[in-house]
């Protein structure tokens, strides 16, 4: 939420002595310099004095709204111990009455902690004609935890609990567990009268900003791409015999994290045979079909790719972990092309909630592999 912009109207104390000395007999001094110490200070850097355990505010001043958030920015990565880069010498100097920030060229950071949840807290235009100054709030709570006060705000205390309406995969989610459990404890209110409240689940994935949406009722909470893992039970869609796993090039078992740029194969395998289809889920948003309408032998080891191939890891740039998900399907009788129809649509920003869907009620043996690459 934007803050008013507030005026301030200083007026300096050795201008105020002037005033008063010419209401008196004393001859009039000549007007004494203010210094830079008395310039009138802006409300936004007031704002930086709330932080707390759960809030961190970044101050940035410019000589535009855009500069002056890439060195609100540039604060709060300093205040996260985050790494900041420059190719030149940036300088951040932080007390009660003055913020002097110097910047040389522009600052890029790379933080290794989550910034997309930055709120503007203040923004004032007034104070000094010409500059911008902002405050940007930076909300440090568990993500759960928020969706839950979030909630909170919109049914207070009309509701004793939530009816996740969605696939298992996403109802029973770590992420919407740990909201039901938060809610419990500090929002719920036990009272016969009071029913429970049914609330729409659907996961968007948002490619212009490499990020993932979980939308709760008419709500939008916005996920990395490392919360994909939060937001998704994928266990839930183990059913029947199917065994899919990852080995290395010389055949042994990979059951531990890789590293990016690992070769690896994968084996997949069904007591009673069948078709094989697998399909790739990817942090970044991107869906595929590795293999379709696959022939396996009963109990025998189907290795892909074939010939010799290898599959590559691949970590997410600026994460520390990356998580791809291999799904494997074996069916009876062929699948017609339409029935994975939703990995094909790219740009579809539900398609991953529809193959959840799709997962979830076709007639075939599934079982998931969790690829960690860090």
């Amino acid at each position: 939420m934007h803050k008013p912009t507030v005026r301030l109207q200083i007026v300096p104390l050795l201008a105020l002595s002037a005033i008063l000395a010419a209401c008196t007999s004393t001859p009039t001094q000549p007007p004494a310099q203010i210094s830079t110490q008395q310039r009138p200070q802006s409300p936004c850097l007031q704002a930086t004095t709330q932080s707390s355990g759960d809030q961190m505010f970044g101050y940035g001043e410019g000589g535009s709204l855009a500069e002056a958030k890439q060195h609100a920015y540039a604060d709060l990565s300093e205040q996260l111990g985050v790494a900041v880069t420059s190719q030149s010498t940036a300088t951040t100097q932080k007390n009660d009455t003055q913020v002097t920030t110097g910047y040389h060229q522009t600052v890029s950071s790379r933080a290794q902690a989550q910034l997309q949840d930055l709120e503007i807290a203040c923004l004032d235009q007034q104070t000094q004609p010409g500059r911008v100054h902002i405050a940007l709030r930076l909300d440090r709570r568990p993500l759960a935890q928020k969706i839950a006060a979030s909630l909170a705000k919109h049914y207070g205390n009309q509701t004793a609990n939530f009816i996740w309406d969605a696939t298992p995969a996403l109802a029973e989610s770590s992420l919407l567990s740990a909201v039901d459990d938060y809610w419990r404890s500090h929002f719920s209110v036990v009272h016969n009268a009071l029913a429970n409240t049914q609330l729409a689940v659907t996961l968007f994935h948002l490619p212009n900003e490499q990020q993932w949406q979980l939308r709760i009722g008419n709500q939008p909470f916005v996920l990395s791409a490392e919360q994909l893992q939060l937001a998704v039970n994928w266990p839930t869609l183990h059913r029947g015999s199917a065994q899919l796993a990852a080995i290395t090039l010389d055949g042994q078992l990979i059951n531990r994290p890789i590293a990016n740029e690992a070769e690896y194969r994968l084996v997949a395998k069904h007591p009673r045979g069948g078709y094989a289809h697998v399909i790739g889920i990817y942090e970044n948003g991107e869906l595929d079909v590795l293999r379709s309408n696959v022939a396996l032998a009963p109990n025998r080891a189907y290795t892909i790719p074939e010939t010799g191939g290898v599959f590559e890891a691949g970590a997410l740039e600026d994460q520390a972990i990356t998580t791809d998900t291999l799904v494997l399907l074996v069916t009876k009788n062929p699948l017609s092309s339409d029935t994975l129809l939703p990995v094909y649509r790219r740009g579809d920003t539900q398609r991953l909630q529809q193959l959840l869907h799709t997962l979830n009620t076709i007639d075939a043996d599934v079982t998931v592999l969790p690829l960690i690459i860090q």
